[in-house]
């Protein structure tokens, strides 16, 4: 291999000679890397030309190159690191808020869907759940992503419904002044053209994906313009150095994502669905990314959950609403009293069990837990001060809702009722699970003179609950059924005689 080399670097310096009596300067001398077939010898450094060849010096600092720049790097970029880092913390904020809403929407309207209301019941399951498995508060706030699609579509579809809100206004407006008039008839003709155009917008936007921008695709074409002009502008050479000089010093990643060309796939609705049906695509993906969408929210999972959350709601409270019933029914005033007394210590029983037996339900997802009062009874002397606290919110935030029950509303308004439910019941099965976790993951139970001091306070509470729970029979329009809705472990459903 070196004699190869050999004869090639002298063809090359045949073809090339380097001139005699040339001195090359010392400072010319700079260290020039030869690649091994050009080199005679084995040593570290070889003569070109009169120049002396060194190998490359090694780095002064002690780190790899790779790091050094690296962190040469962040320093340059910290301020706008920083500000970056800034705005994608309130982006994620933003969207998490908004998700959760989205997301408390869909609970809230699933709530008063006949069958399908279990779902929300079975997401507070599955709430309780992941915060008993982890202890962590945060885990129970599940579908967060899911709901931003929500959110976005929500607000979207209430921004484009604002025009027609305006046009049918101003019709409106001009039939009560004058109905047959010319006014009325042009502005009834507005009317059906911005609603044809209204509803043409909202299936192109459910056809190219539901982005928030395709929403407002539009209103973003002259902004597109201006930006577009701007950047060719910006890119004449002087302009472009100037900016790279004064806000890429600052900005660099900024700066340079600003030069890049945004496709009119990305936002522009028509060429989008061009393009969707030059590929015969156009039903077949959005078809197919709503399914996913859907299947991605679990609906069976939830379902499977939130029915066997209702058959421990019956069996632990069918039977105080029969004694009741029978109570009020009886002919006799001393089987009234029985019937009264019975239902009375079987409601404090149920109220006092129910929610340790439906935790024990959310931790092992099996509906024999709902038998197992004993084993989660003895969880009380594990975390008495939690469960305490986890029985407070349940009488606090469901105090509310008893109010709700006093007259009847229209069913038209009964989401309305759900949202209330929704976001008063969450904070109450998330106090429970993280009560169940510490109480279930703890190995030695506390000392008796604890568990007893806290056990009245206990009782106390549930005693609260069974008083809300019979004032309710006299003053809600659902009677002694009302304790087959309680609303601590139920929604206002259509399963109430109102649906």
């Amino acid at each position: 291999m070196s004699s190869q080399g050999n004869q090639r670097f002298g063809e090359l310096s045949e073809l090339d000679p380097a001139p005699s009596g040339l001195d090359v300067p010392s400072a010319l001398a700079v260290p020039i890397s030869i690649p091994p077939n050009l080199s005679s010898t084995g040593s570290s450094s070889s003569t070109v030309w009169g120049m002396r060849v060194q190998p490359p010096p090694f780095p002064a600092s002690a780190l790899p190159e790779s790091e050094s720049v690296v962190t040469a790097l962040r320093a340059e970029n910290r301020f706008e690191n920083f500000v970056l880092w800034a705005i994608g913390l309130v982006q994620r904020g933003f969207r998490w808020v908004g998700g959760m809403f989205g997301i408390g929407f869909l609970l809230a309207w699933l709530a008063t869907v006949p069958i399908l209301q279990l779902m929300t019941l079975g997401y507070f399951v599955e709430v309780t759940r992941r915060v008993i498995r982890t202890g962590r508060l945060r885990d129970g706030f599940i579908g967060s992503n899911h709901g931003w699609t929500i959110c976005k579509w929500l607000f979207g579809l209430a921004i484009t419904w604002l025009p027609l809100m305006a046009v049918s206004r101003m019709r409106y407006d001009a039939w009560l002044i004058a109905p047959n008039s010319e006014t009325y008839a042009s502005w009834l003709v507005w009317e059906y053209l911005v609603f044809g155009l209204t509803v043409v917008h909202w299936v192109g936007v459910g056809l190219t994906g539901g982005q928030l921008r395709h929403f407002f695709w539009p209103l973003l074409v002259p902004w597109y313009l201006v930006t577009g002009l701007l950047k060719r502008t910006l890119s004449i050479s002087w302009l472009q150095l100037l900016v790279e000089q004064t806000v890429g010093v600052v900005f660099p990643k900024s700066t340079a994502a600003y030069y890049r060309s945004v496709p009119l796939s990305n936002w522009f609705v028509p060429a989008v669905l061009w393009r969707h049906v030059r590929q015969g695509t156009l039903l077949s993906e959005s078809s197919d990314r709503f399914w996913v969408w859907v299947a991605a929210l679990r609906p069976g999972y939830y379902l499977r959950n939130g029915l066997g959350a209702f058959a421990g709601l019956m069996i632990w409270f069918v039977g105080p609403t029969l004694w009741f019933l029978i109570a009020t029914r009886a002919a006799n005033p001393a089987a009234e009293g029985l019937g009264f007394f019975l239902g009375l210590m079987h409601l404090f029983l149920a109220l006092q069990y129910y929610p340790l037996v439906h935790c024990r339900f959310c931790e092992t997802g099996r509906w024999r837990s709902y038998w197992q009062w004993r084993q989660a009874a003895c969880r009380y002397w594990y975390s008495p001060l939690r469960l305490c606290l986890a029985a407070t919110m349940s009488l606090i935030l469901t105090f509310p809702l008893w109010l709700t029950r006093i007259a009847m509303i229209p069913y038209e308004l009964w989401w309305l009722l759900s949202g209330i439910y929704v976001v008063l019941l969450g904070p109450v099965w998330l106090t429970w699970g993280w009560a169940w976790h510490h109480a279930a993951t703890r190995t030695q139970p506390t000392t008796w003179l604890w568990g007893l001091s806290w056990m009245p306070i206990f009782w106390a509470l549930v005693i609260g609950q069974v008083i809300f729970t019979l004032v309710s029979i006299y003053t809600s329009w659902q009677g002694v059924f009302n304790i087959l809705l309680h609303p601590t472990f139920n929604f206002p459903s259509p399963f109430s005689p109102n649906a």
